[in-house]
């Protein structure tokens, strides 16, 4: 068996249990799974590294946990030479809740100019485990710093910036792996459930694509 790396024990317990869930990935859904794992791995052998960049319109959700899971599954199955990113068709900021089932999760998220008014972009800084460096995010434009500006991998999270940016400027290759927006259900009773299910959704596909990209190894 691969001795996998550590992360923090409660996301460590989390991420341990994201396997079982693979049977719950819908088959129209594996194949995208495949081909995006089989194309960042032949980024991988010629270049040897990989920027993966997930993109949605006001990144404040789905793009940043895709981000967050992403990088945190490099680690975790120890590929080397991926970098991780997110941006937005539109700047916002990244919803509190969404950042809040992530920390359910076991993630260490420390916002970084917490003292400014709650209607900013708030900077949050990330960390999954003590051996790994932490990284920054906050809501911005796929273009903006501190962002690739070239040779990237595009991971389209939305429907919406799916349809309006077909062609992403500075991409090698653009794939759409969407997801529903729980943002319908902010201010309801079941805004934070539906926040925690579409994280641990993301989690669970983003865990199944990089175990699909270290058998490739």
């Amino acid at each position: 068996m691969i001795k996998m790396p550590k992360l923090y024990p409660k996301l460590q317990d989390f991420v341990e249990k994201l396997p079982q869930q693979f049977t719950n990935i819908s088959n129209i859904r594996r194949p995208s799974f495949e081909y995006i794992a089989t194309e960042i791995h032949q980024v991988l052998q010629t270049q040897g590294k990989a920027d993966l960049m997930f993109v949605c319109t006001h990144n404040s959700r789905r793009s940043h946990t895709s981000q967050i899971w992403a990088q945190t599954a490099a680690y975790y199955y120890d590929i080397p030479g991926i970098r991780c990113f997110s941006g937005g068709t539109e700047a916002t900021a990244f919803y509190k809740t969404a950042v809040q089932v992530l920390r359910d999760a076991g993630f260490v998220i420390e916002a970084q100019n917490a003292n400014q008014p709650v209607t900013t972009n708030p900077i949050y800084k990330v960390q999954f485990a003590d051996d790994a460096p932490s990284f920054k995010v906050f809501s911005k434009k796929y273009e903006d710093a501190p962002n690739p500006k070239r040779n990237f991998i595009a991971i389209v999270n939305c429907s919406q910036a799916d349809e309006s940016c077909p062609v992403i400027e500075g991409a090698q290759h653009r794939f759409a792996l969407l997801f529903q927006d729980p943002k319908k259900y902010d201010n309801t009773e079941f805004e934070k459930i539906k926040y925690a299910e579409r994280c641990l959704q993301i989690g669970c596909e983003v865990f199944y694509l990089f175990d699909l990209l270290k058998k490739m190894q």
